[in-house]
């Protein structure tokens, strides 16, 4: 038996761990639930924040065999002053769309206070000049979304004629969680920027970073039973995930998002995009193999 507890922010409640755990259930692995803690704030946990709020959660007294499962607003990192730039004649419109790859850096919905903005600036008609942030609109990706992947710049002060527009922007790389390694610490999101994650995503999340607190997918190191034949490690993410579905590839290749239709585990290691909410029979045999009475697992 595991035990497991939450860490939750002030005014959260523990997610619904009912599903996730009932698959472990079948392969062996039994899980019981203690009385959840509250930690002293609520934050994201973006880039290096990440340090001080595991800090905070080691902080909690956690007992031995206990997987702690403590949550935060978004995971993700922002990457900085990301730069789009439109060419065009600007005459007889009144904005400009620019589409960026990622959503902006916008929390909770909150146009107006976010971090999103970073400078811009025109060059028309041989006239340049600053483009500021009340010239600048969010456009969602789809409406309701949360995400806001659109910028339309008001070119209606603007110089008429033939030119270029650059705005710079803050986006935002979500993560739907991480598993600290050599801990028993599991982070988890609760929201994906203006929205609220669902109970599926966040069963698939707990899925995942639970079984990496198990060891998978296994490597044959330290405790760890053989290797999985579907092993692959780093290229393109963090820790040991399973290939199942996809294939393998040369040492040079990454894993990326676009192999997320072909997968067949829970394991693969974009849980972000993964619709898949169960293991392949390679990661069960792992699960079920391995020695779980020195717990946590090294890896």
């Amino acid at each position: 038996m595991i035990f497991y507890r939450f860490a939750t922010m002030p005014g959260t409640s523990p997610l619904n761990t009912t599903d996730a755990f009932m698959k472990y259930f079948r392969q062996g692995v039994v899980f019981q639930g203690l009385s959840p803690v509250i930690l002293p704030t609520d934050r994201n946990v973006i880039n290096s924040a990440s340090t001080d709020f595991i800090n905070e959660v080691k902080a909690v007294s956690v007992p031995k065999y206990c997987i702690v499962l403590a949550l935060a607003k978004n995971i993700g990192s922002i990457q900085n002053k990301i730069l789009k730039e439109v060419n065009g004649n600007f005459d007889r419109i009144t904005k400009k769309r620019l589409p960026y790859p990622r959503p902006l850096w916008i929390e909770n919905s909150d146009i107006t206070n976010s971090d999103w903005f970073c400078g811009g600036e025109y060059n028309i008609n041989r006239q340049k000049g600053k483009i500021t942030k009340n010239m600048c609109t969010p456009v969602e990706r789809n409406p309701g979304s949360g995400w806001y992947s659109y910028i339309d710049v008001d070119v209606t002060t603007l110089p008429i004629g033939t030119g270029t527009i650059k705005v710079f922007a803050n986006l935002f790389d979500a993560k739907a969680g991480f598993s600290v390694p050599n801990t028993n610490i599991i982070v988890l999101r609760t929201k994906n920027l203006g929205r609220t994650v669902s109970d599926s995503i966040q069963t698939k999340t707990i899925l995942h970073e639970v079984g990496h607190q198990l060891g998978q997918v296994v490597d044959g190191r330290h405790q760890l039973p053989d290797p999985s034949p579907t092993l692959y490690t780093g290229r393109g993410y963090n820790g040991n995930h399973c290939y199942l579905g996809i294939g393998a590839k040369l040492s040079t290749e990454q894993y990326n998002a676009s192999d997320i239709k072909h997968s067949k585990c829970v394991m693969y290691g974009d849980v972000n995009n993964n619709s898949k909410d169960y293991f392949c029979t390679n990661c069960i045999t792992g699960i079920k193999k391995v020695d779980l009475s020195v717990f946590p697992i090294k890896r």
